[in-house]
Order: structure tokens, then sequence, then C-alpha cells
């Protein structure tokens, strides 16, 4: 401990102003959460019974783990600390809940806060500082400053072995944010208190939420397969004059390449810097679902919990929580609508992309995967190649079950119709709906064909839809699934100034969740459709960013 006094003293009073603005950032944040739960902080405890006061500081307690969760401090962690506060805590000794949150609740919160900081001096976890910086939680030029100090401070391995093994958080005032040298022991050593024993989590959060599976997928997609040489097939293609086109030659690779659709049902983090490029008021994102929990159907919370995994956020749901919502739209251990709907693909789709992020597709008591098989199954017998956008979900959500183990109908029997469908003879034709639809179809049927034939005949279709202001009709979800198909395509490269008039509308036309227009009857925070609207534009803005890193740079 001694020979890392200096270095934390001198980080104490070199950064004090930096810190001190993070810390003040941060209780402003979790009040901010506190008062989403309909508490106010400023009313006398006296006012209230002791069942009252005690129920109150649960919730306090609750929205604080639940924001310090969502930083990405997990939640035993977060337990761990707050058990030991609890002990040794009476709430009726503070006059109102403000100065409870203040005096008391901040003790343990102060050392979680301060320990990010550590952790990221000493390469530990920088994923905790990187979401602080994308809830602008620490000032400009905070992470710059952390890294100068670290690189003339924290010089050698060593070091940062000392730094990680001594228990430094009690031996912070961090009022005035300085060492309490009285409180430091001999070389090594510090004091121990009863409080550092581990206590169990009381409030367990979804422990299946954890990322560790998909850290190498945290940077945007890169292609890591070579093309192999590849097999050669005739296939053609009926005209509405019925004259048969013999269609350019299609490519099976001999090892499918990975593409965004390989990412539903376990969404990888999206690099900061990337998410960096679009606006999104991420607090009120987070909150949405606490100002209208009611808006939470199967496609809300889809796209929820999908941001929730993009932005790299944990989820802030008790596994209590996401069960009482997803119940409601479970009939005979099938998703649909409701609870007293016909099970169907769109909510089964929505369903299964929840319960694959949460690892739930495996549990018997909620769902029956075999029946939801059968009926998806009984979908496809009559097959309708028109019908894109209902077959997608279909597909789709037998390619999920597919990856969780289950043995699925063979499909190639319906990939010559979707090849053969000539979009422009559709009732209602919409080239950027259709065309998404019927190359996600074709892949999810056969994950090996490359669309070779397919880039001259929609290229330049798709290009002449661009309006001047670099949109497609306007509309970000047109616009993001057009970069998708490019993507698909593989004309990301051959197209970049087109990509990048569509990622420059994306990325710079709205603010995702803003209160600036609140007070339109059609808006995100009152209204159920215009919550989904938001939600669905941030969804596929993010997915499409996600796979244009090189552009955005």
């Amino acid at each position: 401990m001694e020979e890392i006094k200096p270095i934390l003293t001198n980080f104490l009073s070199s950064l004090k102003a930096e810190i001190l603005d993070y810390f003040n950032h941060s209780y402003s944040y979790l009040k901010d959460l506190i008062s989403y739960k309909n508490i106010d902080l400023n009313k006398k405890t006296s006012d209230e019974s002791k069942k009252s006061m005690k129920n109150t500081s649960k919730d306090i307690t609750k929205a604080i783990k639940t924001g310090l969760n969502t930083i990405g401090v997990s939640m035993d962690k977060i337990s761990d600390e707050q058990k030991k506060f609890e002990e040794n805590f009476k709430i009726e000794q503070f006059p109102d809940y403000n100065t409870f949150f203040e005096q008391n609740l901040t003790i343990y919160v102060n050392k979680i806060l301060f320990e990010i900081l550590v952790k990221y001096l000493i390469d530990f976890d920088r994923k905790q500082i990187e979401n602080l910086n994308l809830f602008n939680l620490i000032p400009q030029s905070f992470i710059q400053k952390l890294n100068n100090f670290k690189e003339n401070n924290i010089t050698t391995p060593h070091i940062k072995e000392v730094f990680q093994t001594s228990k430094i958080y009690d031996y912070i005032d961090y009022t005035n944010f300085h060492l309490i040298i009285e409180k430091v022991g001999e070389v090594g050593s510090v004091e121990k208190s009863k409080e550092q024993k581990q206590e169990s989590d009381i409030l367990k959060q979804l422990q299946f939420a954890k990322r560790d599976s998909i850290e190498t997928l945290k940077t945007p997609k890169k292609e890591i397969i070579k093309e192999e040489p590849s097999l050669r097939r005739r296939i053609t293609e009926i005209t509405p004059n019925n004259q048969i086109i013999d269609l350019q030659s299609i490519n099976l690779d001999k090892e499918p390449k990975l593409t965004y659709l390989d990412y539903f049902g376990n969404f990888p983090s999206i690099h900061p810097e990337i998410i960096n490029k679009i606006k999104i008021e991420i607090m009120n994102f987070l909150n949405s679902r606490v100002v209208n929990p009611d808006f939470l159907d199967l496609e809300n919370l889809f796209y929820y919990v999908s941001i929730l995994k993009m932005l790299n956020i944990e989820f802030p749901f008790t596994s209590i929580e996401i069960l009482k919502i997803i119940k409601k739209y479970i009939n005979g251990k099938m998703f649909s609508a409701s609870r007293e709907a016909k099970p169907d693909p769109v909510n089964i789709f929505f369903g299964l992309i929840i319960f694959s992020e949460l690892n739930l597709l495996n549990n018997p008591d909620i769902i029956d995967l075999l029946a939801i098989e059968m009926f998806l199954e009984s979908e496809l017998r009559n097959f309708t190649p028109e019908k894109l956008s209902l077959n997608f979900y279909t597909l789709f959500s037998l390619r999920l079950l597919e990856k969780s183990g289950t043995i699925i109908m063979n499909k190639r029997d319906l990939l010559n119709p979707i090849l053969n469908l000539n979009l422009h003879n559709l009732e209602e034709y919409k080239p950027s709906f259709d065309i998404y639809h019927q190359l996600t179809l074709i892949k999810l049927i056969d994950k090996r064909i490359n669309l070779q034939p397919f880039k001259s005949r929609y290229n330049n279709e798709l290009k002449n839809l661009i309006k001047s202001n670099g949109s497609i009709n306007d509309i970000i979800t047109d616009s993001a699934k057009v970069l998708l198909i490019y993507d698909l395509l593989e004309l990301k490269e051959q197209e970049s100034e087109f990509c990048s008039q569509l990622l420059d509308f994306i990325t710079n036309s709205t603010n995702f969740f803003s209160l600036e227009e609140i007070n339109k009857d059609f808006n995100w925070r009152t209204d159920k459709l215009g919550y989904k609207v938001e939600l669905r534009m941030l969804f596929w803005a993010l997915l499409a960013i996600s796979q244009y890193g090189s552009l955005l740079s």
C-alpha cells in the first residue's frame, strides 16, 4: 500500500475537479431513476409509518442497483456493498429521503464509482468507463486525462497488481477526495473490517444476461472467412410474359459467411465509437419501460432487449419482472398477441428472440419448443412466396429453433419459389421492404448463397430511390434496411458514396428518445404506437450502422 500511496494521492489531487464532476453527475443520474419510480426524495420520513419507510427505502436502493448495473457494475458487486451498509442504518434517523440518499446511500455508491476509475487505470475493465461516457456521466476529455495519468504513473505490472490487491476504497475521503493516511496500514496491508465479508445477492439479476460469450464480437463485424472456390448452379426466372430468363450463376460457398442475420437472438455489442455517431437520449430510453410499462408488448420488448444488447447495457429487469411481462403473451406455451389470441409467427419470432437473449429457450415450464416447431411447419404447408413478411417471421423462427438444437424440416423446396419471385408483380411493391425480405429469406433457407445474381438487378433500382436529404422515403427504417441489403449483397465498398449518404441521414436526422417534441399527440412517451415507432427506428438504425464501421470512422 505504501508504494501506491503517492500515486493515489497524486491522482486524487490532480483530477479532483473531474472526479467530483463525475460523482455529482452519477448522483443526479441515480436520483432521476429514483424519481421515475414515483418516489419523492423530499418527503419527510416522520410522515410515514415504519413499514412504508422500509418499502420506500427498498424501492430507492432497487433503483440505484438498476442504475449501477446499467453502467456495467455486476449485480453481485452492488449487492455486496449494499449488504454492508444496510446492516448499520435506520432510515428513521434521517429527516427525509434525500438526506437518506446523500448521507447514507452514497457511502456504498462512492466506493463503486471510484473502483470503476481504478479498474480503468489498471486496465482491468474498460467497458464501465465507456458506458459512463455513453451516459454523459463523465466530463469531456476525462478519458484522455485518465489515459495520460495511466501512461505517466501506472508504469509496471507490479503497480497494477498492488492496486488490484490493495483494499483502498475504504481509505478515501470521498467529500474532498484525499487519502485518509491514518487508516493506511503497513506496506501491502490494510485493516480489515467486519463489513468486508461476502454475502449472497438479495435480488439476483438475470444471470444469463452476462456478455462473456460475445466479448470477441464487441468491435464492428469484419469479414473473417476467406471466399472459397464455389460450386456453380443454374437457375431460371419466369417473367410476366412467361418467358424463361437464364439468371447468372449463383455461388454456393462451401463455408457459409457470417452476416448480421446470425446476430438475432444473440446481438453483440456495438463499439462505443460507432454508437457515438448516433444521437440517443439513453436515460430516456432506459426509463421508458418504467414510465409506461404497459407499452411493452412482445414486439416492443424485442426491440428494447435487442437495443440494450447492442448498446452493451445489462438488462434492468429482475427475473420476476421479465416473466410477468412475457406471460401476458403466451397461450398454450406458445407466443401470441395475448393470452386469449391464437399463436402466430410474428409474435413467436419476437418471443423466441427475447428468450434466446435471456437463455430461456430450453425452459419447458414456460414454452413448448416442439409445439412451436409443429405450428410453424404447418404454416409452411401451403407456402405462398408472395407473403414475404409472414414467411420472414416463420422461417426466422425455425432458424432460431434450429440453433437451439431442434431438428427442423428441410426447407430447400422453398428456395426456388423465392428465387424466382418477381417482386414487381406484387400488388403493393415497396422496394426497400420487399427486396430486404426476399434476400433475407434466401439467406435463411440457404446461408451459403452469396446473392451475386441480385447485385445488378437491385443496385440501380435502390440507388434511384435516394432523396436529396440522403434518405429512402424520408424514413430511417427504410434507409437502414437498404444499408442492410447492401451489406448482404456485399456492395458496401463498391457503392460507398451511396451508403455514406444513407448513414449521414440516419446518424444526423433525429435525436432518439428526445423530449423536445414530447408535447405532440403522437410521441414515444404517451402513445404506444409512437413508442413502437421510436424503438423500431432505433433498432434498425443501430443494426445498420453496426455493419458500417469503416464508413463511419
